[in-house]
């Protein structure tokens, strides 16, 4: 997704808290237009409730520079990234070659706060007389600046690519995705299984001609859709919408992959200290009808070694980082020979 300048630190902050919660409201879903192919949602307040995102936050606000970032889009943006974010929607459209994106940002936080922060930034990015242009489409002001723009509706938040943008607010909740009964179906159907993020897709024939040349057995898959719940552990389910009888030939696929991923580990002592093993042998693939299902299950316990070790993984990177560069050691000068 490409969002540039004024809107790269409002973004930026948004799909973090949305990179790992109940999400049964289509509400913002029907807010996006129809040229969407893949849609994700968080509930982002759901998701600050989990011991993973809350450890992950505490960690996080121990570095100045992200104590300090969390400050000044409260300060700027008038944006709490705690409180004042409910959920976060995301459509990409597979065809798209530049990366277009549109969120949908449920929040409290004032739209003139968030404009104003904007604009400031603008003007110091690219002078003093830049700053974002207002326009109107569809009896809706917007704002917008190098191609991405920024607009509400209710108390919603409208943020990404103009064009896409122009489009959710001729739809306005009453056409668009709302009545695609592909993608729609599926984002009802992934909505219902609960958890703190859940997503859905349509593939697109081009997407599937790619798919079959790296893994010819994928060529068949239609949808997508799944979700992830991080309340109690870690369940990760993905439901992948093919024909019955690709269905159950991909299950033995994923099942041999994933038994030959096994006997790999048992010989790794390290993989199962860092607590890597666990994710192998918690998968499970098996086929229902059409639909191949694909499940991950992990305690508690080993979300907790996945995270220490990323953590550390993390801190050793940093510290490396940190290390100041060594001047190059000079060789000593040859000694000369008496004469």
């Amino acid at each position: 997704m490409q969002i540039r300048k004024p809107l790269v630190a409002l973004a930026a902050l948004f799909l973090f808290f949305a990179a790992p919660a109940q999400a049964a409201d289509l509400g913002d879903v029907k807010l996006l237009p129809a040229q969407g192919d893949i849609v994700v949602q968080v509930d982002v307040r759901a998701l600050m409730g989990t011991k993973l995102v809350e450890d992950l936050l505490k960690q996080a606000k121990m570095n100045p520079q992200t104590a300090q970032a969390f400050a000044e889009m409260k300060s700027q943006f008038g944006v709490d990234p705690e409180k004042d974010i409910e959920r976060l929607t995301i459509m990409f459209p597979v065809k798209s070659k530049s990366g277009q994106a549109l969120m949908v940002v449920n929040t409290s936080a004032p739209y003139k706060t968030v404009l104003a922060g904007l604009q400031a930034e603008q003007k110091a990015n690219a002078g003093k007389k830049a700053g974002m242009a207002e326009k109107k489409h569809a009896g809706t002001t917007y704002h917008v600046a190098d191609g991405q723009g920024i607009a509400q509706v209710g108390k919603r938040l409208l943020i990404g690519d103009e064009g896409l943008l122009k489009k959710a607010l001729e739809a306005k909740g009453t056409g668009g995705l709302a009545r695609s009964q592909g993608l729609m179906g599926i984002a009802r159907q992934a909505s219902k299984a609960g958890g703190q993020i859940w997503f859905a897709a349509v593939l697109p024939e081009e997407v599937k001609a790619q798919m079959a040349t790296q893994n010819p057995e994928m060529k068949d898959i239609q949808t997508v859709r799944g979700g992830l719940d991080l309340t109690e552990g870690l369940k990760l389910r993905i439901d992948m919408g093919t024909t019955k009888g690709a269905a159950g030939k991909m299950v033995t696929s994923i099942n041999t992959q994933v038994e030959q991923a096994r006997k790999e580990q048992a010989g790794n002592p390290m993989a199962g200290a860092m607590g890597l093993a666990a994710i192998v042998n918690g998968i499970k693939a098996a086929a229902a009808g059409d639909e191949v299902q694909v499940t991950l299950e992990l305690t508690q316990p080993q979300v907790d070694q996945l995270k220490t070790t990323a953590m550390m993984m993390i801190g050793m990177a940093a510290a490396q980082q940190a290390k100041p560069a060594q001047a190059p050691q000079k060789l000593p000068a040859p000694t000369k020979k008496a004469k």
